[in-house]
């Protein structure tokens, strides 16, 4: 039978990983985020939305808000530096590393979309995306670009209008779901041929002598529309995930340089 010491060392890694996350969560710049037990409005009736969820299933996501003065910012930076930064911070920090580690030692692609075809990008087609060096804090990656095999960017608003169109053609020209002064940047995740989507939003609006930064998250199974996540990982570690995640997004973003 263990020895009480034992037990307690093996209680107290739980233990203090949980206590780390909490703490590195609620401390973080994103810990006075807004939460809406929902995606964004933009988000929900996004072209993307269609191609990953083609017979629109049932989703389920959150989506966190947060003020951040001019003056906390880079002087005169731009709308898509904000996003770039974003990604960077999102994908290269320290809520994500295991998960980027692990997708690096697969070294798997691992994102299908029925509707999605390469053919509609530029002649050249992105380079995938498998370190954190590939990363610019100016400028997104090109529409369809791989990131860490399992994200894909599926649409921004600083890509191509070209390439816009010719994937989602007919959403481009009748929706109006995103604003004319809201920048984004969507990740997608998954294959419509499985039991799991997932997709991040990231939205960016200019309110006066601030912007507002929206993260919006979804998972989905669209093929029965069931929760693609057990209800204790969407209800308790969910959150927590969320906001670390959204706060290594604020971190790069208020960095200065």
């Amino acid at each position: 039978m263990p020895s009480r010491k034992l037990w307690s060392a093996l209680l107290s890694i739980p233990l203090g990983t949980g206590l780390a996350a909490y703490t590195y969560a609620y401390t973080s710049p994103a810990r006075h985020a807004t939460l809406s037990k929902q995606p964004s409005r933009a988000h929900q009736n996004s072209p993307t939305m269609a191609l990953a969820n083609p017979r629109g299933m049932p989703v389920y996501g959150d989506s966190y808000t947060i003020r951040i003065p001019l003056r906390d910012l880079k002087p005169g930076i731009s709308d898509e530096e904000i996003l770039a930064r974003f990604s960077k911070g999102f994908f290269g920090g320290w809520a994500f590393a295991p998960e980027r580690w692990a997708l690096r030692a697969t070294g798997l692609a691992m994102t299908d979309f029925t509707a999605f075809h390469d053919e509609d990008l530029a002649s050249t087609l992105p380079t995938p995306v498998w370190s954190l060096s590939q990363f610019n804090r100016t400028t997104l990656f090109p529409l369809g670009t791989l990131v860490f095999g399992n994200w894909q960017l599926l649409d921004s608003s600083a890509a191509n209008p070209d390439i816009r169109r010719r994937l989602y053609p007919t959403h481009i020209e009748s929706t109006g779901a995103t604003k004319q002064n809201q920048a984004f940047v969507e990740y997608v995740g998954g294959s419509d041929k499985s039991h799991m989507v997932f997709s991040d939003r990231v939205e960016v609006e200019r309110d006066g002598d601030a912007v507002i930064i929206t993260h919006s998250g979804f998972t989905c199974d669209p093929l029965t529309g069931e929760p693609a996540v057990p209800r204790v990982v969407r209800e308790l570690l969910h959150p927590v995930f969320a906001k670390m995640l959204l706060g290594d997004g604020i971190r790069e973003i208020l960095r200065r340089g």
